[in-house]
């Protein structure tokens, strides 16, 4: 067997690899970057558009809230309003004086 044949092989085919290597990094970089980047983009750009729309939910959810926790106000004022009626304590008369218990 030929050791110099085989050595100029060898030496062909790692500078034809290395050739391919680094034409696979310039296409990759060129190509497929751009594209990547643009899918990691749009995750991100959904990930913000689902942040955004939770936190519409959220404000819907606190308004709500707000608002029964107004209603709730509003029937236990109703409530005692109607207890104090009932019992008949703490009524003022025509003239401004407080009868009573």
């Amino acid at each position: 067997m030929d050791y110099y044949a085989l050595s100029e092989l060898i030496v062909t085919t790692l500078l034809g690899l290395s050739v391919l290597a680094i034409a696979l990094g310039f296409s990759f970089r060129v190509f497929l970057a751009p594209v990547v980047r643009d899918i990691l983009g749009k995750r991100q750009s959904d990930s913000d558009r689902e942040q955004q729309l939770l936190s519409v939910r959220l404000e819907q959810v606190e308004e709500r809230l707000s608002g029964i926790e107004t209603a709730v106000h509003r029937i236990a004022a109703v409530a005692d309003f109607n207890k104090e009626l009932r019992s008949g304590e703490g009524t003022e008369d025509v003239t401004g004086d407080v009868t009573g218990g």
